[in-house]
């Protein structure tokens, strides 16, 4: 996730760049800042101010690791000084490239700052800010959603699953309304004006990422203290009857918090940048006319540019676009899900296997032959992510071929939202679930062993593949379709030639086939003269 978040920083600094360039292209805009010269000197200003940001931000995440001071009490919260951290990081930035504007983003005809630039990127600031409070209230420990799935465990794992799913549904509806009025107000502030909209909102991006030094901190600060949890477990101390036990576990429910944060901010960093790479796509695609375009043809062709004109949903294959786009997320979220569950029941059988045939393995005396676990769970990432790389790049452009550049249009909008959604959803869902075991194990319910801990486990063990499989893996699967929409969109809008666009056609959607087959082709061995796997169909 650590590379995501970098990922999607690069991303979005590229795409502020191309935009303040492109900015040229805009004849309000030329005309605003004091003709062709003016415009130009300031352009170039609107390029190098994304970098400005970018350096700003590396300092301010320094500053904030430096303040982050825990204490060494057994029943403090370690979310409070990471929480410290983090806000430091923020308004150190918001000092930095407030500075930066006042003194270097002046405009060309009045010579005074102008603050709109500021803004957008404070915009993207709050938004982290927003982010990291809801992701915090709803994985915290000691907040009601996991105390209340935690508690659910007293009927059973159904209920309890039941609580979960409920509670990261909620949150992902939060988060999208956090973004969608962040990127409201971004719009908002530059006044409708097409081109320094586009380049507001990568500076929404840019903002809601400037602290990036300090949000891989906390990245990295949930697997260290998971791993150090699980090393102070096989230490063989009692965790209820050693301070220090207590403590790791601590840091390791706060460490669930931290994972499930640096991601939902990976997911809104990768939505932003999607939706500013989104204008490139409309320029390259030409999904656009001015007035003056629109005068110059008659009445006739007037009507047939409007029709390719724009995303409409109204015309029915755009809204295909747009369905096909909302399924494929969860397409791939399926791919991933199951191949999580098709290798882990390969490594228990196998785990299952060394128990029988190695003689003294469960006393203790032999040692396990690890190695051929690892080999089951590398072959089988390597065999499972096949399917959904193939269907992140082949599907749109099968719909760019096959019903044109608007409903690719529509399709990018489809899945950008569905990713979202599922992606917040997946990741809070799993850390609540995660912290709720944890929880319990701690003392709460009656700790390890009891009927609400079994069921926690059970919900943990269905939440793993959310929070750290289908759910990260959504963060590049938009970025790609997006960049593939992007390449193709000046070979899609040519007239080409029906064998030419047959041909493509045939090949992307064979390769569709070929994911889906991959990926539905189970790899446990299923026995049906055994009278447990009765009437069970071979796929």
């Amino acid at each position: 996730m650590a590379a995501d978040v970098f990922e999607s920083y690069e991303v979005t600094l590229v795409a502020a760049i191309i935009l303040g360039a492109a900015t040229l292209l805009d004849p309000a805009f030329v005309a605003r800042y004091g003709g062709a010269v003016g415009a130009g000197a300031f352009a170039l200003k609107l390029i190098i101010f994304p970098l400005l940001v970018r350096a700003i931000g590396v300092f301010a995440s320094m500053i904030g690791t430096w303040v982050v001071r825990g204490r060494d009490e057994e029943r403090s919260d370690p979310m409070r000084p990471i929480n410290v951290g983090f806000y430091t990081a923020a308004i150190a930035s918001v000092i930095g490239f407030g500075l930066v504007n006042v003194f270097y983003l002046r405009d060309p005809a009045t010579g005074a700052p102008d603050f709109r630039f500021f803004f957008a990127t404070l915009t993207g600031i709050l938004l982290a800010l927003v982010i990291a409070w809801l992701t915090e209230q709803f994985t915290h420990p000691d907040r009601g959603p996991v105390t209340e799935i935690a508690y659910a465990t007293k009927t059973g794992a159904a209920t309890m699953l039941l609580t979960g799913l409920g509670t990261g549904l909620e949150s992902s509806v939060w988060a999208i309304l956090a973004i969608a009025v962040t990127l409201g107000a971004s719009y908002a502030i530059f006044g409708g004006s097409v081109a320094l909209a586009a380049y507001g909102i990568a500076l929404t991006g840019l903002g809601l990422l400037t602290t990036t030094g300090y949000i891989l901190a906390m990245d990295t600060f949930g697997p260290i203290v998971d791993n150090a949890n699980g090393i102070f477990e096989m230490s063989g101390v009692e965790r209820g009857t050693s301070q220090a036990g207590r403590i790791v576990a601590r840091l390791d429910q706060i460490g669930n918090t931290t994972k499930a944060l640096t991601k939902g901010f990976a997911i809104a960093t990768a939505v932003i940048a999607a939706i500013a790479l989104f204008r490139s796509f409309i320029d390259e695609a030409r999904l656009f006319a001015t007035v003056q375009e629109l005068a110059s043809t008659g009445a006739q062709q007037a009507g047939a540019m409007l029709s390719r004109i724009g995303i409409q949903v109204n015309l029915p294959l755009v809204f295909i676009g747009l369905l096909l786009g909302g399924a494929v997320p969860f397409l791939i979220s399926a791919f991933l899900i199951r191949a999580v569950g098709r290798s882990a029941f390969l490594v228990v059988e196998e785990v299952r296997r060394q128990f029988r045939e190695i003689p003294g393995l469960l006393e203790g005396r032999a040692r396990p032959d690890y190695s051929r676990c690892v080999d089951i769970v590398t072959r089988a990432a390597q065999r499972e992510l096949l399917g959904p790389g193939i269907i992140a790049i082949s599907v749109p452009i099968l719909v760019g071929f096959a019903l044109g550049a608007a409903p690719l249009g529509a399709y990018l909008a489809g899945a950008i939202l569905t990713a979202q959604l599922l992606a917040v959803f997946m990741a809070n869902t799993g850390g609540a679930w995660d912290n709720a075991k944890k929880k319990i194990e701690d003392g709460y319910l009656g700790g390890k062993g009891t009927d609400a801990h079994k069921a926690a486990v059970i919900g943990d063990t269905v939440g793993d593949p959310l929070k750290d499989t289908a759910g990260p893996a959504l963060n590049p699967v938009i970025k790609v379709m997006n960049l593939v929409a992007i390449l193709i969109a000046p070979v899609v809008i040519r007239p080409l030639p029906d064998a030419v666009r047959f041909s493509v056609i045939g090949v992307a959607l064979a390769l569709v086939v070929t994911a889906v087959t991959i990926s539905r082709r189970t790899t446990i061995p299923v026995d049906a003269a055994l009278p447990e796997t009765a009437g069970v169909v071979k796929r």
